[in-house]
């Protein structure tokens, strides 16, 4: 955009300004618009052309593999918690079974 900002606050105003190149929601389905940030709303509302019907079907899809995703994420930190709780368990049924033996310093 031309604005002059200092290193540290290039990421917050790339964050923030409206000219910054964007590339349209739908790019890796194959719309190849890329634009600046204040006119992509418009090409969303009115130009893109997988906004309709394949629009609604790739956000099913991205939706679905955000749900997957979680649960996958949700379930490998239950059996990572299980996991967790069984060898901690067979850590002190071993001290216990240790604790009376003299050979055991």
């Amino acid at each position: 955009c031309g604005k002059r900002v200092p290193i540290n606050a290039i990421k917050l105003h790339e964050a923030q300004c409206d000219h910054i190149k964007m590339k349209c929601k739908f790019n890796e389905w194959g719309c190849e618009w890329i634009g600046k940030k204040l006119d992509l709303e418009h090409h969303d509302n009115h130009e893109c052309e997988f906004r309709n019907e394949m629009g609604r079907l790739v956000n099913t899809i991205r939706e679905k593999t955000l749900n997957q995703t979680e649960t996958i994420a949700r379930l490998q930190g239950t059996r990572v918690n299980q996991m967790v709780n069984t060898h901690t368990r067979q850590l002190l049924m071993i001290r216990g079974r240790n604790a009376g033996n003299v050979f055991d310093v």
